[in-house]
């Protein structure tokens, strides 16, 4: 598991790399969160440009964060996805 991450504007950007499955699934959900949590941006993104691989796992990495950011009255936006 691998990610960058930075906060500009209260936009959170995520740029997820490798693959995405059952195995860091979980790490992945919970670092997003804490980003989330510490930063509390009014837009997260998600940049699966360099995602290699991605089970349904990775789709509960995405309706994780999604629900965060609703928790916030923020929202998701995803991008590089093929």
């Amino acid at each position: 598991m691998h990610f960058t991450s930075y906060l500009q504007d209260r936009q959170l950007t995520v740029a997820l790399t490798g693959e995405i499955d059952h195995h860091c699934a979980k790490e992945y959900m919970q670092h997003i969160s804490e980003k989330i949590e510490s930063y509390t941006p009014s837009v997260c993104v998600l940049d699966f440009q360099e995602v290699t691989f991605m089970d349904s796992s990775g789709i509960a990495v995405l309706l994780r964060a999604d629900r965060r950011m609703r928790e916030t009255e923020g929202h998701v936006e995803v991008v590089g996805v093929p």
